[in-house]
């Protein structure tokens, strides 16, 4: 796996909790976060403490859906290249 940094972002407790297994099965090195809320996720982001190397992103989620969260992240220039993966 190329990727170093994960960030998943699922509504849905479950899911996050399947994905998390899948990741750690496929390598131990690395980093995931998970959120199950959009908001939290993008002040993470926000924030620069952590950047992610990719973001799975759930399109279904209450309050701020992944349609509402991609052109957010998109506005901001240091978060504008990341990977998305729509889930």
């Amino acid at each position: 796996m190329g990727y170093k940094t994960i960030f998943h972002i699922d509504g849905h407790n479950d899911d996050s909790g399947f994905f998390a297994t899948a990741v750690n099965e496929l390598s131990a090195t690395v980093s995931y976060m998970s959120f199950t809320d959009a908001r939290e996720a993008l002040q993470k982001l926000v924030t620069g403490k952590m950047i992610p190397d990719v973001i799975f992103l759930d399109l279904t989620m209450p309050v701020i859906n992944g349609q509402k969260f991609l052109p957010l992240l998109k506005t901001i220039e240091s978060l504008r290249d990341i990977p998305v993966i729509k889930l």
